[in-house]
């Protein structure tokens, strides 16, 4: 499987794209922020209405991502408006190779594949400046769970030095980076490094705003494949050998039981077998987790942290091969019902729920050949309400269960920035299942009503339908969670988080990664399974000992394996043993 992965010299060349574009970008998005006039108290006289518009919407916007707002001024802080912008630009044009590259970009009003020679032909037709922009707008529209098509952020114009600037870096990057299964990952990695580097340079105490930058680490390909191969994998393997136990007396070792358990579409090359003293049978050497379904259909798996999806999308191949095998569905179907039934991740940075979404969406037409999909179950769970509480309730618009539900939801995630999936739903009845539907239910319509509304209302609604989604993933829980935790010792915490975690998560305190292993504890249905990749200090250090004592006392530890100081490429030296 190393083929579908990006060698170094390919890696290094993305890097180099990646962090060229951000800064063309930044300076793109804010120039064209700065000529609307949108951090100023009166719109310039230069704008046309359309553009007066669109500058309301996105000084809505900019609050709603958590930049201030000067009311005696009427000025508008525009941070990280500048930031998502600039994202949303770039990634949109990237994501436009990926689909092209692949055959998978397609006019959405005739639904037949399209070239990005035929964009260029099409740009004149649509009234756009040239293919590139006619491949966004398709690929935006194919990717609704990507991209929100109302975003006021796709709809701000860069100069066309910063647009041709940020061509030339998508057009120059090798096919084969948009043809390799992590690039996606490795895309998000570099966009955040600089700000990464600034951040751990300065010392500070990491909050809301630097806490996605410093925890994002890339998970190395092998790590995932182990861990799924040894869960997913093992509990296929025990199948295998309760249908075959002569396989497991006579099989000559791991590579023949491997083979034996291989599915059509997958193999479980990183799957370990152990005997039973020198002769005795085969087994799984993680076990074969008796406490889980008996069918893959009612195996559900949650990565917490998902990032850029490396988790999910590796799951939702061997799940759909999982669903073939056991229910004969064809690959098409048992791609959509993984996604319909199996897969959830939920992430703190809502720009990796974005690449996480649209790294679900390319494995899955790898797999299962060109479909629309059902939306992926994948939420932002660090966003935080975007009103005042008096204002977010206000948009029930005077229906009393709407409003006890906004109440709720905006209480639950006034700190979710910073907490993300540490979360607990808990208090009253909003958040038992049937609720959470009602709450679906009763913002759809208001969803579409907003649309007609002020920005402010529909920056609302919008966001008290993503945290309804966060908050339905959040209530459940999981046959199987797979991650890799944010590492953050206490020292470097923000007081916020540090004092929410010695509240909830007293024995895991000493470190963001040890409270987020009990966090996945809390997630897990009886007899289910979570497996992470962390640091190693949690398993002899002193300050750990009563959460060692917890996990022995109260679980089962099916394996463990070190990996030790090198083992992410990326970070040299001993910086983290995992």
């Amino acid at each position: 499987m190393s083929d579908r992965y990006l060698p170094t010299p390919l890696r290094r060349a993305l890097e180099k794209a990646v962090r060229q574009a951000r800064d063309v970008a930044e300076e793109g998005a804010r120039d064209a922020i700065q000529r609307l006039g949108v951090a100023d108290g009166k719109a310039p006289p230069y704008l046309n209405d359309a553009e007066k518009d669109l500058r309301r919407r996105l000084r809505a916007h900019a609050r709603a991502l958590g930049n201030g707002f000067d009311r005696a001024a009427e000025t508008q802080e525009t941070k990280r408006l500048v930031e998502a912008t600039a994202y949303a630009h770039w990634h949109r044009m990237l994501f436009a190779r990926f689909l092209a590259e692949r055959d998978l970009l397609r006019h959405p009003q005739h639904d037949v594949p399209v070239t990005l020679a035929d964009c260029r032909e099409l740009a004149e037709e649509e009234g756009l400046p040239d293919g590139w922009a006619v491949a966004e707008r398709y690929a935006a529209a194919m990717l609704p769970g990507v991209f929100r098509l109302d975003d006021p952020v796709l709809a701000v114009e860069f100069d066309p030095v910063h647009t041709q600037a940020l061509n030339r870096l998508v057009t120059d990057l090798d096919a084969s980076v948009f043809e390799a299964e992590d690039s996606l990952g490795w895309t998000y990695q570099f966009w955040r490094a600089a700000e990464k580097d600034t951040v751990n340079k300065s010392g500070v105490k990491i909050g809301a705003d630097e806490l996605p930058a410093v925890t994002q680490l890339f998970t190395e390909p092998y790590m995932v494949r182990f861990l799924l191969h040894n869960t997913l994998g093992a509990w296929w393997a025990g199948k295998v050998l309760a249908a075959d136990p002569a396989l497991a007396q006579t099989a000559a070792d791991e590579i023949e039981l491997r083979a034996a358990c291989s599915l059509p579409d997958y193999n479980f090359e990183m799957l370990r077998f152990v005997r039973e003293g020198d002769d005795g049978p085969w087994r799984p050497a993680a076990g074969t987790y008796p406490g889980w379904p008996k069918e893959a259909k009612a195996i559900t798996m949650l990565d917490p942290c998902c990032g850029s999806g490396h988790f999910l999308t590796e799951a939702l191949a061997i799940l759909a091969a999982l669903r073939q095998a056991e229910e004969h569905l064809s690959p098409a179907d048992a791609i959509a019902t993984v996604l319909r039934d199996n897969l959830h991740g939920l992430e703190i940075d809502g720009r990796c729920v974005q690449i996480a979404a649209f790294a679900v969406a390319l494995t899955a037409w790898r797999i299962g050949g060109w479909q629309t999909l059902p939306l992926p179950h994948i939420a932002w769970v660090g966003a935080p309400p975007p009103l005042p509480k008096r204002d977010f309730v206000a948009l029930a618009d005077g229906d009393a269960e709407l409003e006890y539900a906004l109440a709720a939801l905006h209480d639950l995630f006034a700190q979710a920035p910073v907490l993300g999936t540490l979360l607990e739903p808990a208090g009253g009845d909003l958040f038992e299942a049937e609720k959470l539907r009602m709450i679906e239910r009763l913002l759809t319509p208001l969803l579409a009503k907003a649309r007609k509304a002020e920005p402010e209302q529909v920056e609302g609604v919008v966001a008290a339908r993503g945290m309804a989604d966060a908050a339905a993933l959040l209530h459940r829980t999981y046959v199987l969670q797979s991650t890799n935790v944010p590492y953050l010792g206490r020292g470097k915490q923000d007081q916020a988080l540090a004092d929410y975690i010695s509240r909830r998560f007293e024995a895991a305190k000493a470190d963001l990664a040890s409270a987020m292993i009990a966090r996945m504890r809390g997630l897990a249905s009886k007899g289910g399974t979570y497996c992470a990749v962390t640091p190693q200090s949690w398993t002899f250090l002193g300050s750990y000992q009563l959460f060692r004592i917890q996990i022995l006392d109260q679980q089962k530890l099916d394996f463990m394996c070190a990996l030790g100081s090198k083992a992410f490429e990326t970070i040299s030296g001993e910086v983290v043993n995992t």
